[in-house]
Formats: C-alpha cells, sequence, structure tokens
C-alpha cells in the first residue's frame, strides 16, 4: 500500500509518566507506529470535550473544528470522546475506539451511594453508544471483545491489539540463577485498587504460614497506600518485604530476583475482560506466572505452559505456590522461557505495531 496512512491520537488527559497503563499502551503505540512509516499527531482534550487554548486561561469548545480532513483516523480510548466524534462525524476521519477495559464496572466496584450511583448507569450507555458509532473497536482480550461483538450484533469490525510490553526494558536474568534451595521468593508488583485483590495474598501467606522457605515480596506502595502498607505488615509474615513505588530499572531488579510472579485476581465483570500490564511484563522476563480462573491469562498460560493457574481464593493460590516451589529448577526455567516467547511472538513492539497498521490499511 502506497498512501501513508495519517492518525490522530485523542487522548482526555495530559501523557506524563505517572499516567495509568491506558496512557502508556498509547505511547508505544505511537513510538512504534511512527517507526513503521505511520504519520502520528497526538492531541489531549478534556473530560468534558474542553481543551486548553493559549495563555488566556480560557477553555473553548472545540469538537467542530477538529481537523476532520487531515486525518485517515482518530484513535480515542476514551468512551466519552469517542461518543462525541462519532456523533459529529460526517466526512473524514474514521474513529478507533481503543476500549481497554469497561470502566461502568470498575466503578461498580467503588460501591457508590447516593446520586453517585449514576454514574454506573450512564458511563455505561457511554461504552455501549461508542461501541456501536464507532467505525472501528480495538481491544486487549477475547472476552472484551466477545463483549463488544454482543453490542454491536457483530464482530465485524473488531479487533484485538494486545497490551505493548518493551521486552527489551523487562528482560530475563542473566546466565547467573537464583538459588531456590533455602527461599522461593513470590512477588508482586502493581497497585492496590479493588480489582488487584491483593487481600488473597494475605490469605495465602496465613495458609503457608509453617513453610519457611516461602518468602514475599510485594512493590508498588505509594503514599496513600501507607495505611495499607502497615497492614500488609501485621499480616504478613515478617521477613515479607514491603517495598514503595521505585523506578522502572529498579523494579525489574527486583522483580528478576522472584521465583514467581502473581497476578491475584477476583471474578469481577471489570477483571473477566480485562489483560493485566503486568502480566505481559512478568512474562517477559522469563518468570512462571500465577494467575487465577478470572480472565484470559487463565487460558494463555494453560496452552504456553508458562506457570500456573489457580482457583480466586487464599487456599487455592497457597496450594499453588507450594506446587510451584517444588518443581525442578529446569522445568521450572523452560516455563519462564515459554513465557517470554509468548510475549515476543504477540506483545512485543513491533509485532503489535505491524497488527495494527495493517489493520488500519484494511479498512482504509
Amino acid at each position: 500500500m502506497n498512501k501513508k496512512i495519517k492518525v490522530l491520537f485523542v487522548g482526555v488527559q495530559s501523557r506524563t509518566q505517572d499516567a495509568g497503563p491506558g496512557y502508556h499502551r498509547e505511547n508505544r503505540l505511537v513510538e512504534i507506529l511512527r517507526s513503521l512509516g505511520v504519520c502520528v499527531d497526538m492531541m489531549d482534550v478534556g473530560h468534558n470535550g474542553w481543551f486548553f487554548r493559549g495563555a488566556t486561561r480560557q477553555f473553548r469548545f472545540a469538537w467542530r473544528s477538529m481537523p476532520w480532513d487531515e486525518y485517515d483516523y482518530f484513535h480515542v480510548p476514551s468512551a466519552i470522546v469517542a461518543n462525541i466524534l462519532a456523533c459529529r462525524r460526517r466526512h473524514g476521519a474514521k474513529i478507533i475506539y481503543d476500549c481497554q477495559g469497561l470502566r461502568f464496572a470498575e466503578i461498580q466496584l467503588k460501591n457508590l451511594v447516593g446520586l453517585n450511583k449514576c454514574r454506573v448507569p450512564v458511563m455505561r450507555a457511554l461504552e455501549r453508544n461508542a461501541a456501536k458509532k464507532c467505525t472501528l473497536c480495538i481491544t486487549v482480550s477475547k472476552p472484551l471483545k466477545q463483549w463488544l461483538a454482543e453490542v454491536r450484533g457483530t464482530e465485524k469490525g473488531i479487533e484485538i491489539i494486545r497490551n505493548v510490553v518493551d521486552a527489551e526494558k523487562f528482560t530475563p536474568l542473566s546466565d547467573v540463577q537464583i538459588d531456590r534451595d533455602d527461599i522461593f521468593r513470590v512477588g508482586y508488583a502493581g497497585k492496590f485498587q479493588n480489582w488487584q485483590a491483593v487481600d488473597l495474598l494475605i490469605d495465602a501467606a496465613k495458609e503457608l504460614k509453617d513453610n519457611k522457605k516461602i518468602r514475599w515480596r510485594i512493590i508498588g506502595f505509594q503514599k496513600d497506600d501507607q495505611d495499607l502498607k502497615r497492614h500488609f505488615a501485621a499480616e504478613m509474615p515478617p521477613t515479607t518485604e514491603l517495598i514503595d513505588l521505585c523506578d522502572r530499572s529498579t523494579l525489574v531488579s527486583l522483580l528478576q530476583e522472584c521465583h514467581l510472579l502473581t497476578v491475584p485476581r477476583k471474578s469481577y465483570l471489570a477483571c473477566q475482560v480485562a489483560l493485566p500490564t503486568k502480566f505481559a511484563e512478568y512474562l517477559a522476563m522469563a518468570k512462571p506466572v500465577l494467575v487465577n480462573t478470572v480472565d484470559e491469562t487463565d487460558e494463555i498460560v494453560r496452552e504456553n505452559q508458562c506457570g500456573f493457574v489457580a482457583e480466586s481464593n487464599g487456599c487455592a493460590i497457597a496450594k499453588a505456590i507450594a506446587c510451584a516451589a517444588k518443581i525442578p529448577a529446569e522445568k521450572f526455567r523452560s516455563m519462564g522461557q515459554a513465557g517470554r516467547k509468548y510475549v515476543l511472538a504477540n506483545m512485543s513492539l513491533d509485532v503489535v505495531g505491524q497488527r495494527y497498521k495493517e489493520i488500519m490499511e484494511a479498512n482504509l
């Protein structure tokens, strides 16, 4: 194809190092698409459809002046923005709705009261409408693709674009192997929202309290998590390492020193349709992973034999960890290598970027 594709990534907040996984996903997609010869620009707008213009501290409603004829596609991660653009579109750029999860299902987990409960049906309606009206939908997992297909009434126009992992930064440990004879270290890194289900790790640790070989490393506590950190300190074994949020290179080093990495989840809708970013990062480091029978990670781990699967409760997780600690080191290493092989084939920058480019070329 000779035509050079032009894409505008329309975001809803500034893309910073502190932004969430969704914005890291966008930044990585932008990076690889540009390297593949796609013309990519980025524009950030406010959550209400307003964006800042100049130094006059005045906001201007700008949807009518969107550069429709300058681009082939607008890539939009927000259901609110996708709805506005889909309703405004008469010609020019096609709308790609990047549905990375179900926001209404995440809001449900906050147990809102009073009028705040209205946020759930409103967001559900916005996400359903965006799925119906946008030209294309891209998403991260098979379950989320199924949800979108039910809303649209067809799988046509829905494609899976996996979360991207930088396999050159999340790398395996060098040839020096970690001794497993006396210590088997289980790690977790990330945030601590309801759907992360880190309380399952506390339950598992209690089940394993008599197993002195098992050690725990929990990473990612921020300023607002100090009460939770104290709770972990009170409930987990005294040998548990509770580590605050750190830079990426330090994080990678800390995870490389673990033997088994965990992705605890409970069976909420928000979890069932997601594909956790940390899952791909763990696999990229050639570490066997422990997942729950909640989302698509279950299927990936079973098919690629790259880790362990347990029901979503502390007892089952504890049994899986105890089993993992007994597996011969050579087999354990081969499981980690299988996970990295899967990431390189399905979630690396070049593979995901090339697939996205081909999808856009096919739908021009």
